[in-house]
């Protein structure tokens, strides 16, 4: 399990980040780790009952535990929404209002260009009103120009962004993979 939360802690702020409503996919992603917080603690619990040691795996197992699973579940949640999801894909035309990138520090030297747009949706779906983009995504936008959006429905309902201006969206991050 820490293993999988090792791999999945980068990545996991694309493959967030891509969804129009971060907060429900990280609310389930929580709840889903408390519940397999409880799950797991408990099974341990059950299976070490009449080990001497009991406390000590217990404390070591729920820290790592309290550690991994909200980073699984939110993982989890934004996997199942998006590659399990087979609806058809709503596409709408919008505006591109403007476009900037800002510069940040890293602690140990270096900087971090980070690409924003604001896109102004046409259809029934409102795009948020600051999206960081993925480089290949902000090279291809001009501002005033009219761009294709398709919006994935999402397994859960949790509608996400799946291309602009004919470009798959794939996470805008250092750990996307474009």
């Amino acid at each position: 399990l820490a293993g999988y939360a090792a791999v999945a802690f980068f990545p996991i702020f694309d493959e967030v980040g891509s969804h129009l409503d971060t907060y429900r996919v990280i609310a389930h992603g929580l709840g889903l780790g408390v519940a397999a917080f409880g799950v797991v603690l408990g099974s341990v619990l059950l299976l070490l009952q009449r080990s001497s040691r009991s406390h000590r795996v217990l404390v070591e197992s729920g820290v790592l535990l309290a550690v991994s699973l909200p980073i699984i579940g939110i993982q989890t949640v934004a996997d199942i929404n998006r590659r399990l999801d087979r609806a058809p894909v709503l596409s709408m035309e919008a505006t591109v209002l403007e476009k900037w990138t800002r510069v940040t520090r890293r602690r140990k030297g270096g900087t971090r260009t980070h690409y924003h747009a604001r896109i102004q949706s046409r259809g029934e779906v409102l795009l948020p009103p600051d999206l960081e983009v993925p480089t290949r995504i902000y090279n291809s936008l001009s501002p005033g120009a009219n761009v294709g959006v398709e919006i994935g429905q999402g397994r859960l309902g949790i509608r996400y962004l799946q291309s602009v201006n004919g470009l798959a969206w794939c996470g805008s991050g250092p750990f996307s993979g474009c």
